[in-house]
């Protein structure tokens, strides 16, 4: 039973360390393409950075997602837990629930959100 727990409490640990991580690198490419946009005043560099700050926004929102799982089932064994879950319609809902509520947490809302209003006005004032 120890051993599940620490296992869990790993996997859970790798997702939030997987989680700052991708936070990281949307930052440093955001703030690579406002650098470019800047010194060339391109607005092809902002629109291209849309679509990497929504993938970013996408899997950090994963790992949220997996996270969340882990800890619903910590007393669980991680190689039994696929097996023991079923294709019902009532587990498939709630993933899919609990997958929205990882895109829209308050905190991936307002990191991302934030990123994309920013890149939305300097795209406008380049026009």
């Amino acid at each position: 039973m120890k051993k599940n727990l620490s296992s869990s409490k790993n996997c859970i640990l790798i997702m939030e360390k997987n989680s700052i991580i991708v936070k990281l690198i949307a930052i440093s490419n955001i703030s690579i393409v406002l650098v470019l946009a800047a010194s060339t005043t391109n607005l092809h560099y902002l629109l291209f950075a849309f679509i990497p700050t929504i993938l970013f926004w996408l899997m950090d929102s994963y790992f949220v997602y997996r996270e969340k799982v882990y800890k619903q089932f910590p007393d669980q064994s991680l190689g039994n837990f696929y097996s023991e879950l079923t294709l019902s319609p009532k587990n498939i809902f709630t993933e899919i629930r609990t997958g929205l509520q990882a895109i829209f947490s308050s905190i991936n809302s307002m990191f991302y959100g934030a990123m994309l209003l920013t890149l939305s006005i300097l795209s406008l004032s380049l026009l």
